[in-house]
C-alpha cells in the first residue's frame, strides 16, 4: 500500500470518529491497526467481540467500530477505533486482567496509539442556506 493511501486511510478514520460518532471533540480517540495472521480473521474478530464486552462496561468508555480493509494491499486488514472520555480510563481498562484474558489470542496483535481531534469537517448535506459554515471545526488551537 503507497504511504499516501495509508496516511488517507488513517486521516479519514480520525476525521470520521472525532467528529461523527465520538461523544465530544474532547474525547480520546484510539486507533489500532490490527495484525492479523493468515486464515486468523474470523478468530481474531471473535476475540475483539469478547474483549469489546469487557471494555463496555469500564469507565470512560464511549464506542468502538471495526473495521475492515477494503483493499487486499492494505498494511492491516482490521483497524479499531474507540472513543474514550480520557487517558487514564482507557489506559486503566486494557490494563484490566479481565480485558487481556478476553483479547488473549495467537491470531492477532493490535498496535493501540491514542489521538485528539485538531480538525474536524462535516459534509454540506444537511446545511443549506448557512453560507458561513465552512464545514470545519478546530480543536485546541491552530495546530
Amino acid at each position: 500500500m503507497k504511504l499516501s493511501k495509508l496516511i488517507l486511510a488513517v486521516l479519514g478514520a480520525t476525521v470520521m470518529s472525532a467528529g461523527a460518532w465520538a461523544q465530544s471533540s474532547r474525547d480520546l480517540v484510539i486507533i489500532s491497526p490490527i495484525d492479523v495472521k493468515p486464515g486468523k480473521e474470523a478468530e481474531c474478530i471473535a476475540s475483539w467481540d469478547k474483549a469489546a464486552m469487557v471494555l463496555r462496561e469500564k469507565p470512560g468508555f464511549k464506542s468502538a467500530r471495526l473495521h475492515r480493509a477494503n483493499a487486499s494491499d492494505a498494511r492491516s486488514n482490521l483497524v479499531t477505533v474507540a472513543a474514550w472520555a480520557n487517558f487514564e480510563q482507557y489506559e486503566a481498562a486494557v490494563a484490566d486482567p479481565q480485558f487481556r484474558a478476553a483479547f488473549a489470542t495467537e491470531a492477532c496483535s493490535p498496535n493501540s496509539s491514542p489521538y485528539r481531534a485538531v480538525r474536524e469537517i462535516r459534509g454540506s448535506a444537511g446545511r443549506p442556506g448557512n453560507p458561513t459554515d465552512s464545514g470545519f471545526s478546530m480543536y485546541g488551537g491552530s495546530n
